[in-house]
């Protein structure tokens, strides 16, 4: 009796009935088969479910993204930490601080780009599963140009990863950074 009159609350945005009610409950059993709302009500209804979609949405994929950035940063940080001495021998050997920058942006965005291609084609072949499994229900698509946008995203992420070890690479001198290894 509980469940159905949450459900019939749920429906129809009727206030659920209490268990002291039964016999209020049970004279409106009969006219609970079939409601009838306005395509304004059911639109209204549909907007407050879909806002509240769009800001779990949103709130996975900022987590997602700061994941993602947070992982490329420690990479590159424990990357270009190891390899202090040999950026101070390069920096020694005339390299600028523009090129060490550039190169670690380069590795980088080299990683973002594996990351990025492979998520590419994990999302692509899930699509293909997921229509394949559920070919009623499901026509999921997914474009080659949404596929590219995700890969300059996952790029563009990477290199922001790759901004901080790269700057925090070259503010030493060479000599300090050779003495280091």
């Amino acid at each position: 009796q509980l469940l159905t009159n949450l459900a019939k609350s749920f429906i129809g945005g009727a206030k659920p009935k209490a268990d002291g009610d039964a016999e209020t409950a049970e004279s409106t059993d009969d006219d609970a088969g079939l409601q009838v709302q306005s395509a304004m009500e059911m639109g209204a209804r549909i907007q407050e479910f879909s806002a509240d979609l769009d800001i779990f949405l949103v709130l996975m994929n900022s987590i997602g993204i700061g994941t993602a950035l947070l992982s490329i940063l420690n990479t590159m940080l424990m990357s270009v930490s190891e390899r202090l001495t040999e950026f101070g021998v390069l920096r020694a050997n005339g390299w600028s601080a523009g090129n060490i920058v550039h190169l670690i942006l380069a590795e980088s965005a080299v990683l973002g780009v594996c990351g990025g291609t492979l998520g590419c084609v994990l999302g692509w072949a899930g699509t293909l599963a997921l229509n394949a499994t559920f070919p009623a229900e499901l026509d999921l698509y997914a474009s080659p140009t949404l596929l590219l946008y995700s890969l300059l995203f996952s790029t563009a992420l990477g290199m922001l990863g790759g901004l901080y070890p790269a700057i925090w690479s070259v503010r030493r001198s060479p000599m300090e950074a050779i003495r280091r290894g």
